[in-house]
């Protein structure tokens, strides 16, 4: 088989074999697979069910989210070795050094994940900050988002015609309105409420597309999105890289990181199974446009 015949699915192909040779007879497979490359073709409805009524759905789709932990964690380790070596501060600044490695890293995941439609906009969001970075340009928030918004329209202009879309760029430009009206920077704690002004952003859009909105989402995203994000990813990435001259490890590390997923699994399903932990209601287009007019005044810096 030629190698250069579309490698990155033959790449994906690989780890799709090896993480399941690797892990053969564990339940919660196929929800790894789906976080390492992207492969959500084994998930079942009842999967889905239990992620929609939890309002954790976006967990299983690689976007934003999980492109921006990566690219963040490889960022904050490349930095702070970078500056533990006087000689290779002289020849390239830190951060620069960090930003590259960030970008790459970044862009390998989303080769990994098929370049699928949420990748791509993860990564122009991300080009746009790493260019600015490599300028030495300051770049605003607003700047940021809307070349990125440019940027995706004028590659894939009919992107406007898909959920996903709205609900990243209505989401994402919310957490910015929110954020740029902050007047003091508490970051532990803005990290807490990021979790409920996603909730509070996403429940307008599950409502209109979706007709439900999850109770719990705030509380249950809290605790799922560090726990998948710095526990099962890095763990189940890091396998990837050895599965080819260190086998061995790479089972022990696919066998951790499927066993934290089981934790964070079974800790949603339970939740999910509450009768009322989900609102079930059909809105229309001008109760939509209201519930979002009333999200952006409780966002307003007048409230933060």
């Amino acid at each position: 088989r030629n190698p250069w015949y579309h490698p990155i699915d033959q790449v994906r192909h690989y780890l799709f074999v090896h993480i399941h040779q690797s892990l053969a007879g564990e339940p919660l497979v196929d929800l790894l697979v789906a976080l390492t490359i992207g492969d959500r073709s084994e998930m079942t409805n009842a999967q889905w069910q239990v992620l929609q009524r939890t309002g954790t759905a976006h967990l299983m789709a690689i976007a934003g989210l999980h492109i921006g932990l990566v690219a963040g964690v490889i960022f904050f380790i490349v930095n702070l070795c970078w500056r533990l070596s006087t000689r290779l501060m002289l020849m390239v600044p830190a951060v620069t050094a960090a930003g590259v490695a960030a970008w790459v890293s970044a862009f390998i995941y989303s080769a990994l994940a098929g370049f699928s439609l949420p990748t791509q906009r993860a990564m122009i969001m991300l080009t746009c900050f790493s260019v600015a970075l490599l300028c030495r340009r300051a770049l605003a928030p607003w700047q940021a988002y809307f070349t990125a918004l440019l940027l995706v329209l004028w590659f894939e202009p009919f992107q406007v015609l898909t959920v996903s879309f709205w609900m990243s760029f209505i989401v994402v430009g919310l957490i910015v309105y929110w954020l740029s009206g902050k007047k003091k920077k508490h970051y532990v704690m803005d990290l807490i409420r990021l979790q409920f002004v996603v909730a509070l952003a996403v429940t307008p859009l599950t409502l209109y597309f979706f007709h439900q909105a999850a109770w719990l989402s705030p509380l249950l995203n809290a605790v799922a999105i560090p726990w998948v994000g710095f526990i099962v990813i890095p763990f189940s990435l890091l396998a990837c890289l050895c599965v080819t001259w260190l086998p061995s490890f790479s089972h022990v590390l696919w066998w951790f990181a499927l066993k934290n997923l089981q934790i964070v699994w079974h800790f949603l399903s339970f939740f999910a199974g509450l009768h009322w932990s989900v609102w079930q209601h059909q809105i229309s287009v001008w109760q939509f446009i209201g519930l979002l007019g009333v999200v952006i005044l409780l966002l307003s810096p007048f409230l933060s």
